[in-house]
């Protein structure tokens, strides 16, 4: 080993890169903490809004109709077939179904469905002028002045 003699100036300057190194370790560190504590806040408030939903009983009791009250929040929707997956085997009544789509309507979750509309006829249905029983013409044929 070779007794390298520094001078205060260079000892001065290994000592701010040391410290600069561990200053940017730390940030690092202090971001990623600050990372996991908003996640649990955000969870906590999603945990009060499940809790008072009117689902929260059904919620309680079963864990993957809970992750997927999750996923909906998160995501701010479900598909037919997500929900169906879960509901379905559980054989709830009506009351309880009311409560499911009460509960992801107060959460804001929507149930995505397929847009049928570009499956209609040009000249059918409200973007066209409306259904033809709102303009009286019926069978549809359009009513004709003095005739």
């Amino acid at each position: 080993m070779t007794d390298k003699v520094y001078t205060q100036q260079e000892l001065k300057e290994m000592a701010d890169q040391l410290l600069a190194a561990d200053d940017k370790k730390k940030a690092g560190k202090a971001a990623a903490q600050k990372a996991e504590e908003a996640k649990p806040a955000a969870d906590k408030a999603l945990e009060e809004k499940l809790g008072k939903c009117p689902a929260a009983a059904l919620l309680v009791g079963n864990e993957k109709l809970r992750e997927l009250f999750i996923k909906g929040k998160r995501k701010g929707r479900l598909e037919p077939a997500e929900l169906s997956e879960v509901v379905d085997p559980l054989d709830l009544d009506g009351d309880q179904m009311d409560r499911i789509y009460d509960s992801l309507a107060d959460l804001g979750i929507d149930i995505v469905t397929e847009d049928f509309t570009n499956d209609i006829p040009r000249g059918h249905g409200a973007r066209h002028g409306g259904d033809r029983r709102d303009r009286g013409g019926g069978a549809g044929r359009p009513q004709h002045p003095g005739g």
